[in-house]
């Protein structure tokens, strides 16, 4: 009795699969493979957005903690003097993929995702890796944020300056 190298792998209940229910098979793995490769991008821009979110809240609180060492030393200065200015370097610190000033370079130039100054409108930019649940009025698919007073008087926000919705999973 002979058999092939790899009888076992095309065999079901003792014979061997016809080519219609390999297809079948194969045509259900590479659905199943789909479904999971969408699912996983949905988590990764998931990922992604929450650390945007959370990359601009430890930054406004490095900058209001940088602004409250001031005033206990006495170097306080008028509310909203800081407001346009560069977060980062009020805050001391950079997040990672932090290009510095935009200056005269293009945003479709840059890689992402990217955090960037844009010096001559005052706000942080981020340009997402994945986006493919955010819909925002950028052409570039910018996030722009603008360092602001908050309205107690005390410390400041990073807010949005333009309007986007980034809803990824429901």
């Amino acid at each position: 009795m002979r058999t092939a190298a790899f009888a076992t792998a095309f065999t079901y209940a003792g014979r061997r699969l016809t080519r219609l229910e390999i297809g079948i098979y194969s045509a259900v793995g590479a659905i199943l493979f789909a479904v999971f490769a969408d699912r996983a991008l949905d988590y990764m821009e998931w990922a992604e957005r929450t650390a945007m979110y959370t990359t601009l809240s430890v930054v406004a609180s490095s900058v209001n903690a940088r602004v409250a060492a001031d005033m206990l030393q006495g170097s306080g200065s008028a509310a909203g003097r800081h407001t346009g200015r560069n977060p980062f370097a009020l805050a001391g610190t950079t997040p990672p993929f932090f290009l510095g000033d935009l200056g005269s370079r293009e945003l479709g130039s840059l890689e992402r995702p990217a955090w960037v100054f844009d010096g001559q409108r005052g706000e942080v930019v981020y340009l997402p890796r994945i986006r493919r649940a955010l819909r925002t009025e950028d052409p570039a698919g910018a996030l722009r944020f603008r360092l602001v007073p908050h309205p107690s008087g005390l410390g400041y926000l990073l807010v949005p300056t333009s309007r986007y919705e980034w809803q990824v999973l429901p």
